[in-house]
């Protein structure tokens, strides 16, 4: 499996995520569960896994104004990637 070289939306990479708490393992860990592929259930899999991973890399955040703005970001993110993420996801044929 190739290393992601960004996280954002799409194969263009058009819209990135702006919130850079979650370029560490959370993004990453997705980009490489969505380059993978497979069903639909692998799917959601990933995308829970990136919103758990999120979680954990808001609790890393000391400040509470940045931890409770990651968190409105982290909402946000998981909806994106739940409504248009079958747009990059590599689906089994």
């Amino acid at each position: 499996m190739k290393t992601p070289t960004s996280c954002g939306f799409g194969k263009s990479l058009f819209l990135r995520p702006p919130y850079w708490a979650f370029i560490d393992s959370s993004c990453f860990t997705h980009d490489e569960n969505y380059e993978k592929g497979g069903t639909k259930k692998d799917r959601l899999k990933a995308d829970v896994g990136f919103y758990k991973h999120m979680i954990l890399d808001i609790e890393k955040i000391e400040d509470y104004k940045k931890r409770k703005r990651a968190m409105s970001w982290a909402i946000v993110y998981y909806l994106l990637v739940r409504l248009f993420g079958w747009i990059s996801f590599n689906y089994d044929k």
